[in-house]
Parts: C-alpha cells; sequence; structure tokens
C-alpha cells in the first residue's frame, strides 16, 4: 500500500509537471508583440521576464477562447509567477490593466524551490533577461525562445526550451 501511494504521489506530480509545460508551451507559441499599460499607466514590453522582474515572465498572446462569442477580444496577458505556495499561472480580463485590475491565479505547480529563465535573442545569444537593456525601446519584439528551468524538491533541475513564433 506505500509502495502504491508513493507511485500515485509521483504520478500526479508528474502529471501537474506535463501540465504546466504544455501550458506553458501553448501560451509562449502564441506569444504576439502587443505592448499593454501596467496598472500605473506604464508601458509594458509584449513580453518581459527575467532577472529581478516580478512576476517571474509576463507576456501577451493570441488565441484567447472565446465559445460564446462575446465581443471581446482574442488577445491575453498572461504571467508564470514563482510564491511560497509554488508555480502558479496569472490571467488578466483586459490587457492595459487599471489599478483594480485584478488576475486570476492557478497552482500548477508546489514544491519548487528555485525558477530561472533565459532569453536567446536573435543575434543567437543567451539573455538573462527581457527585453535586453541594450535595446532600444520601438525595437523590443519577442526572443527567439524561452529557457525554463525548475528546481524540484526531490526532483532536481528540469530544463525546458520553447520557441517563439517568428
Amino acid at each position: 500500500l506505500d509502495n502504491r501511494r508513493a507511485v500515485e504521489d509521483q504520478s500526479s506530480r508528474m502529471r501537474a509537471l506535463q501540465t504546466a509545460f504544455l501550458l506553458i508551451g501553448r501560451d509562449l507559441t502564441q506569444a504576439t508583440t502587443r505592448w499593454v499599460r501596467d496598472e500605473l499607466g506604464g508601458d509594458l514590453a509584449p513580453l518581459k521576464g527575467g532577472g529581478s522582474f516580478i512576476p517571474l515572465l509576463e507576456f501577451t498572446h493570441t488565441g484567447q477562447r472565446n465559445p460564446a462569442g462575446a465581443r471581446r477580444s482574442y488577445l491575453e496577458r498572461v504571467a508564470y509567477h514563482l510564491e511560497s505556495e509554488g508555480f502558479s499561472r496569472w490571467r488578466w480580463q483586459v490587457l492595459d490593466r487599471a489599478q483594480d485590475s485584478v488576475p486570476k491565479k492557478r497552482l500548477l505547480l508546489t514544491g519548487v524551490r528555485e525558477a530561472k529563465l533565459r532569453f536567446f535573442d536573435y543575434d543567437n545569444q543567451w539573455q538573462d533577461s527581457w527585453p535586453p537593456a541594450q535595446l532600444e525601446e520601438q525595437d523590443v519584439g519577442l526572443p527567439r525562445a524561452v529557457e525554463i528551468t525548475l528546481e524540484l524538491d526531490g526532483w532536481g533541475r528540469i530544463t525546458r526550451v520553447f520557441a517563439l513564433p517568428g
């Protein structure tokens, strides 16, 4: 019975990890170059992440589902964040946020000790944050790829690289 419980726990954890990477991959493959306004009216790049940026990664993507055919954008702003509870996905109802805009949060993984990002640019160089400091604001676009490394309790480091459109 102990072995069965241990196998079920590991299987459940593996499903959660696969689901997290599936969501990240779907979102990133639909990333778009839409700038947005933050809660204070400042500009946020189409994709922002790494370094000391909180949340870990934030970007706009296309393909937001609309099964009821409501009059709204097909774009969505999402973020991935490492909090004390674990690794979560945030999404906002609007792109250009007001001060009362609150994201809907979904916990994807628990037991995540650390999360790191790297971004592959069009000069075939890895950057630790995006947008790179040397780029002019009007030149900011999307990187070619995003590398995500998660350090999980009991499993160590797991790295995935996601190609972006373009």
